[in-house]
């Protein structure tokens, strides 16, 4: 069994969204020799996700090691009373690895992870991830450093999948993406001297989205044509980078670890559950009657409208316009059938698809102590009870915050947290329907999160290789902390993976703290929240 190391590196591979669900059958069917390889070799199983499952919420916890109530990230959004603005990585309350890795001595390199734009100085390089808004930002450190990227890969783009569209184009300009993203990532790798190496690649997430109906046996188009060369180019990106993990693998030195993981699962989604019509319905949200919900004497809804116009495209000019238009479209739909919301009657509404959640409405304590937790009881009840178009559960479970989160920030989260689990429901904040459930359409994005990752560890301290029980995504910085020697912060929720690993010493004296600046205000601009706006609403984290 190998003792720890002074010159041991960890080397992380975040595969964004991949779940065992599909990858395990095509690894089975030897699609994937290189993953194939890594997991006979390596310690495997599923990584836990956070409550929702979702990627600002889930690479925030990996990164942090701590509950969403201690890094303060519950969104893509920050809520300003009944407003939201998008997060950035000002808004993380809670040293990162990198922050501790830098402050010990060590060299990091951070690659392509959601939520850190604008990148903080660190020791070595940092380039943002997702929720940088657009090429005209600065987002690598140092500043120069972009340009560079740019030249070795002959283009290069903080988030290049936001113009998505079903469609053969998308995944081969993904497949591309994936190819020229990682000649900068490579060039890196083999450039900086690090100690921590951590790149996300980013394309499997927004692929299951919009293809799963292709990706798996048991739907209508899977063994149509279209369906065969959709679910060939989609395996041809992750044959790019199964690839990736091979050339990784190569790379790594003797006394090197390798972490491939992902920060979610994914599964089918069926249906839209509005709601916000449910929690009208129920009498916890109150309707100005302002609005147009009467179009056509009550007969067709926004849901329904919008519907229609799919069903009318007979020129097929929705999978040419890309899911941005398409997103524009049913926004504006939206506005013009939807009601406004009164605030002055109401007492809860629903949060963003991307936070599976229910706000209270507390403005001028109209809410407190026992009327507070009444509402939360009686909407906990509500859902619990709730029956889906299948006749089963809408929802797994019901949380109040204080169940699920603990620390300084616990006040800014969602007063109740739904898991849906391996429900086929996608949650909608939308008011342009009539409807609690809306029937999601074959060829639209059928994907959606679930709790259940991947986790890959090889490396010469791990055990004999073979599956383990589930591990939480918050357990992977204090175990990568302690495969590098570094001590684990008493503040960290996770813990080391001992029964993944052999006997790696856990350092006892804890580290200072680095100091984080006070969570600022995101730093866009009107036209840049905008822009990253229609990106998140593309994939469907906002309405």
């Amino acid at each position: 069994m190998a003792t720890h190391k002074s010159t041991a590196r960890v080397m992380v591979l975040g595969l964004d969204g991949a779940t065992w669900d599909l990858l395990g059958p095509w690894l089975e069917a030897g699609y994937l020799p290189n993953l194939a390889a890594l997991r006979a070799s390596a310690a495997w199983g599923r990584l836990r996700s956070t409550t929702p499952p979702f990627s600002a919420t889930a690479w925030t916890t990996f990164a942090t090691g701590v509950n969403p109530g201690r890094h303060g990230i519950f969104d893509f959004w920050i809520r300003r009373g009944n407003e939201r603005q998008p997060i950035s990585s000002l808004a993380v309350g809670a040293p990162t690895l990198w922050d501790l890795v830098s402050q010990a001595g060590q060299r990091v390199a951070v690659i392509n992870l959601p939520v850190t734009y604008p990148p903080r100085p660190v020791n070595g390089v940092m380039v943002s991830g997702m929720m940088t808004p657009g090429e005209k930002a600065t987002y690598t450190y140092p500043p120069e450093l972009k340009e560079q990227l740019r030249a070795v890969a002959g283009g290069y783009r903080a988030d290049p999948y936001a113009a998505i569209t079903q469609s053969r184009a998308f995944l081969r300009q993904a497949r591309e993406w994936v190819c020229r993203r990682e000649r900068a990532h490579r060039w890196l790798l083999l450039r900086e001297p690090w100690d921590l190496f951590i790149n996300v690649i980013q394309a499997p997430d927004p692929i299951q989205h919009y293809f799963w109906t292709f990706l798996l046996p048991g739907h209508p188009d899977y063994d149509t044509r279209e369906g065969e060369v959709l679910r060939g180019l989609a395996l041809d990106v992750f044959r790019e980078v199964d690839t990736i993990v091979g050339q990784r693998l190569r790379l790594l030195g003797p006394w090197d670890t390798l972490l491939v993981m992902s920060d979610h699962g994914a599964g089918e989604a069926t249906h839209w559950f509005n709601l916000n019509r449910w929690l009208a319905e129920a009498g916890f949200l109150a309707l100005s009657g302002r609005g147009r919900p009467g179009v056509l004497a009550g007969r067709l809804d926004g849901g329904r409208l919008f519907d229609l116009l799919r069903r009318l495209d007979i020129l097929h000019l929705r999978q040419r316009v890309g899911n941005l238009a398409r997103q524009r479209l049913r926004e504006r739909v939206d506005r013009l059938m939807a009601s406004d919301v009164d605030w002055t009657r109401t007492v809860a509404y629903a949060g963003s698809p991307s936070a599976e959640a229910i706000y209270l409405h507390t403005a001028g304590g109209r809410l407190q102590g026992a009327a507070y937790e009444r509402v939360r009881d009686e909407i906990a009840e509500g859902l619990l009870a709730l029956a889906g178009p299948d006749g089963g559960p809408v929802v797994e479970a019901v949380y109040r915050r204080e169940e699920l989160y603990h620390g300084p920030y616990l006040d800014q989260a969602p007063d109740l947290i739904l898991e849906i689990g391996h429900r086929p429901y996608i949650l909608s904040e939308a008011l342009s329907t009539r409807e609690l459930f809306t029937r999601i359409p074959y060829r639209a994005a059928r994907g959606r999160h679930r709790p259940e990752g991947i986790l890959m560890i090889y490396g010469p301290y791990v055990r004999q290789p073979g599956e383990r029980p589930p591990a939480r995504i918050e357990d992977l910085a204090p175990t990568i902390l302690a495969l590098l020697g570094l001590p684990v912060p008493a503040e960290m929720d996770g813990r080391v993976l001992s029964e993944w690993l052999g006997e790696v010493p856990v350092e006892t004296g804890l580290p200072q703290a680095p100091t984080l600046p006070t969570p600022a205000l995101p730093p866009y601009s009107e036209e840049e929240a905008a822009a990253i706006a229609r990106r998140l609403r593309a994939l469907g984290y906002l309405d």
